[in-house]
């Protein structure tokens, strides 16, 4: 694709020459830098993978794969590669080529991701609210060791676009209110579960994070217990009184007064996190972007706060999000105002709910040409749309392959059928997936330069029979 030129606003550049960097124009839209200077959009294609040969197990997809390939990978990923390439997409996503001996995409010109998968590095024993003990040694250094063996090679490789810090993170807070302003009693709703600072404290005494968090809370309450207890008006006399009142009493500290601590804490953990991420991506690898977690949905208004705070010292380049909504563009928003920077989605499809009928999807039924036709429509729209957002610089589909999902032989061989894949489990390509892409991807650069306007139709009724 040509692309018109763009003016960058020089000092919003990051990341090194010759490799894959961000900008944002002088207009105000963020855009991805390949290594030849060139602005671009990133269209890529989650799990772009086969299995290690001779050990194809239970997945359909997976068996077809072993009795058309066998061990001959070489050929595996350059048909995969001209598949995508046909249906528009320019990038690997997350988790391509995962169980192949050798990952030979990475020397293709395509650009890829890689996810470095931090909770699985730290094991269950050391996850707090859904991400790892930033306070345990043994994390990090089980990360770094991982890093140096698996990506440190990469260093130089000037296909790859950077490194997800980890795979949809929670960060333990309130999950009620995506306004809240860090008093929990402004909340609409108080929370359903201890936050995160309580979660921390309520940890057995032998783990790192306990000891830090009351080490951090003493301090700020002049090392008293008493006045802590006091402060937060919570009835507890020490540690192990705090553990009981959160995992047997199952009260939650609500209080303005444990609030403010919470939100203090919670800025640190943030800043605690990726600052060690970015310690070790950059001892190894100098040269890449780095990007957050892929967040399922937006952390709190406090954690994008922090976030963005990182990315303004250098700590992170991208935001990441996945998104499987037809509200594409206002779920974007949703991080974007809070913390103005490039956003990269890592997960899209409209094979979800907010697309069509969810229980019928799962029930493996065919849907009419007159429902596919509504699910079409919706789609295109949801995505083109996106793309007027300034932030976003690229989308990932979920996902390139349909594994055990789908193992009724009438659908898992069906070619035309809204079904979440770019292959179907006889590695047929899917013709309703397929149509879309062709119609999408060489629109993408030119709606976000605003060269042209995004699909839309008018009065177009949504799953429920409601109108956008």
């Amino acid at each position: 694709m040509l692309y018109t030129s763009i003016d960058f606003d020089a000092s919003s550049v990051r990341g090194t020459d010759g490799y894959f960097r961000v900008g944002r124009s002088e207009g105000g839209r963020w855009w991805l830098i390949d290594p030849d200077n060139r602005p671009m959009i990133y269209k890529g294609c989650n799990a772009v993978l086969r299995q290690v040969p001779g050990q194809a197990g239970e997945y359909l997809y997976f068996q077809w794969v072993e009795q058309r390939y066998g061990d001959d990978i070489a050929s595996f990923i350059a048909d995969a590669v001209a598949v995508l390439r046909e249906a528009g997409f320019n990038g690997f996503g997350g988790w391509s080529m995962l169980f192949t001996p050798r990952e030979g995409h990475r020397e293709l010109g395509m650009p890829f991701v890689e996810i470095i998968s931090s909770r699985e590095l730290a094991g269950p024993e050391r996850i707090v609210c859904g991400n790892i003990d930033v306070f345990d040694e043994h994390c990090w250094r089980r990360i770094d060791r991982r890093f140096q063996e698996s990506w440190a090679e990469l260093k130089d490789n000037r296909n790859l676009l950077g490194y997800f810090c980890d795979n949809e993170c929670m960060y333990g807070q309130p999950m009620t209110d995506s306004a809240w302003t860090g008093r929990l009693s402004d909340l609409d709703n108080p929370p359903a579960a201890p936050t995160l600072l309580q979660e921390y404290l309520a940890l057995p005494p032998d783990r790192a994070g306990h000891r830090a968090a009351w080490d951090w809370v003493l301090q700020r309450h002049d090392g008293q217990m008493a006045r802590l207890a006091r402060d937060w008006q919570a009835p507890f006399t020490d540690p192990a009184a705090l553990r009981a009142l959160t995992h047997e009493h199952r009260q939650i500290l609500t209080s303005d007064g444990y609030s403010r601590d919470h939100v203090a804490f919670t800025r640190l953990y943030v800043r605690e996190y990726y600052r060690r991420q970015h310690e070790i991506i950059r001892r190894y690898d100098p040269h890449h972007l780095i990007m957050t977690t892929r967040c399922p949905a937006p952390p709190e208004k406090i954690v994008l706060e922090e976030m963005h705070a990182c990315f303004k010292d250098g700590l992170i380049d991208v935001l990441a999000m996945n998104c499987y909504r037809d509200r594409f563009f206002e779920r974007i928003d949703e991080f974007y105002r809070v913390a103005p920077m490039p956003v990269l989605n890592g997960e899209f499809s409209w094979c979800s709910g907010h697309f069509l009928d969810w229980g019928r999807f799962l029930r493996e039924e065919r849907f009419s040409e007159e429902e596919k036709e509504q699910i079409r429509l919706r789609g295109r729209m949801a995505l083109e749309r996106a793309f007027t957002h300034p932030g976003l610089i690229g989308y990932t589909w979920f996902k390139w392959y349909s594994g055990r999902e789908f193992t009724q032989d009438e659908y898992g061989l069906a070619k035309d059928q809204p079904f979440g894949a770019v292959v179907n489990n006889h590695g047929e390509l899917n013709t309703f997936n397929a149509a879309l892409f062709r119609q999408i991807h060489p629109r993408l650069e030119a709606i976000a330069r605003g060269g042209i306007e995004p699909f839309y139709v008018e009065g177009l009724p949504d799953r429920v029979g409601q109108t956008i």
